[in-house]
């Protein structure tokens, strides 16, 4: 549709980042448009292992699908969007799903190992942007890295604190855009929203524990790592991984 001229022409996206010229290709944004295309990944993932595909990629459809679908998202993820985020993310799941290739029988990691990683990433998240110093030589470079995003998340802090329920006067983007889940979380819904929010995640590895999931067990450490650069973890799209982990314990078959 974007290719045709169906969408209106400010959908028409290009964000540069140095050298590169990042497109949306009809995407609100270049990072919105790698977000949906790594969710996509996702629920193909997930299906594909539901139904026993990837762990036969000796059968040629198989193998054909999923290459199919790996190199259109690395085309997607490092040539057109070039959005962070998802790229770490991708570049995860890539890694971690490599030993599944080769032992169709490999089982799901202990759920303390996903709640300790989702604990660390939390704290230091909080804690970095809680300390940032705009006069320190590490935390210029750190910020640099980011894209500015410690700076705005700082400014965040200043302006709208946080307590144990949350900001009422706090919204996206209005002024200062949060780019953190975790520092998100604790600003918008409080340290109670916060540690709620912690809770269903850390038990989505039980859950994915308990199924012997290995493929949702690895994309819930993936997106952890995704949700320190953007806040769209709890968008409704985002939520699939969390809800799987919840079908999945109810003993509802992993085929439905």
């Amino acid at each position: 549709m974007f290719f045709c001229g169906i969408f209106p022409s400010q959908y028409d996206v290009y964000v540069p980042r140095g050298d590169t010229i990042r497109s949306s290709l009809g995407f609100n944004h270049p990072n919105s448009f790698g977000g949906y295309c790594l969710y996509i990944l996702i629920s193909f993932l997930l299906f594909f292992y539901s139904t026993g595909r990837l762990q036969n990629l000796k059968k040629i459809s198989n193998l054909f699908w999923f290459l199919l679908m790996f190199i259109t998202g690395f085309f997607i993820e490092f040539v057109y969007a070039d959005s962070r985020s998802s790229q770490v993310a991708f570049i995860l799941i890539v890694l971690l799903i490599i030993p599944l290739v080769f032992n169709k029988n490999i089982k799901s990691f202990k759920p303390l190992l996903g709640i300790f990683i989702l604990l660390i990433m939390t704290l230091t998240s909080v804690m970095v942007v809680f300390y940032y110093n705009p006069f320190s030589t590490f935390f210029v470079k750190l910020n640099d890295l980011t894209s500015n995003r410690l700076f705005l998340q700082n400014e965040a802090f200043k302006v709208f604190g946080f307590n144990l329920f949350n900001v009422s006067d706090f919204a996206q983007g209005n002024p200062i855009w949060v780019d953190n889940q975790y520092v998100y979380n604790l600003i918008s819904t409080g340290i109670i929203g916060s540690l709620i929010y912690t809770y269903i995640y850390a038990k989505s590895f039980v859950n994915a524990h308990k199924a012997n999931c290995y493929i949702l067990y690895i994309v819930l450490i993936a997106l952890i790592f995704k949700g320190s650069f953007e806040s769209t973890l709890i968008d409704y799209y985002a939520l699939l991984p969390i809800i799987c982990s919840f079908f999945m314990v109810n003993k509802i078959s992993m085929k439905q």
